[in-house]
């Protein structure tokens, strides 16, 4: 095994990695005119982990599994009055098959910084699932690799 070297912010830099908002493009206000994209701003949510589940069914509510280790490692932190104001959010995409597969990705509000009222994510958490299906869209873009 070769040696691995510390990332920012001391991450193992061979397996981990924060990426910064602005690496990804979002649609700008001439959009729908021009389709041209604009760089995204700072994370509304830090990016907590992600897991990979294999299950012999549909894996659904996976923050609610005595067994899940972000809801684990919440429940016993050192700051219980911190952890109990953390808001997390998944994005569950299943694959389906003989074996189900999810990969399922956490985000969790920034520690000490309550989520502005007036942002979209802030609508996002208190409007109906109309509304948020509405607005929550994955889209794919996938570079070819060497």
């Amino acid at each position: 095994m070769g040696k691995r070297e510390q990332g920012d912010e001391g991450i193992d830099a061979e397996f981990n990695a924060f990426l910064h908002g602005e690496l990804f493009s979002l649609q700008g206000p001439n959009y729908f005119a021009k389709k041209s994209k604009v760089p995204a701003d700072d994370w509304s949510l830090n990016p907590t982990g992600v897991d990979w589940l294999r299950s012999n069914s549909k894996l659904d509510h996976i923050l609610s599994k005595p067994d899940n280790r972000v809801m684990a490692g919440l429940r016993s932190s050192k700051t219980p009055e911190k952890s109990s104001k953390t808001f997390i959010i998944t994005v569950n995409l299943q694959v389906p098959g003989r074996d189900h597969h999810s990969v399922v990705f956490y985000f969790s509000s920034k520690v000490d910084e309550p989520i502005n009222p007036t942002s979209l994510l802030y609508q996002f958490i208190h409007e109906s699932d109309a509304f948020r299906d509405s607005r929550f869209k994955i889209v794919n873009n996938i570079v070819k690799g060497p």
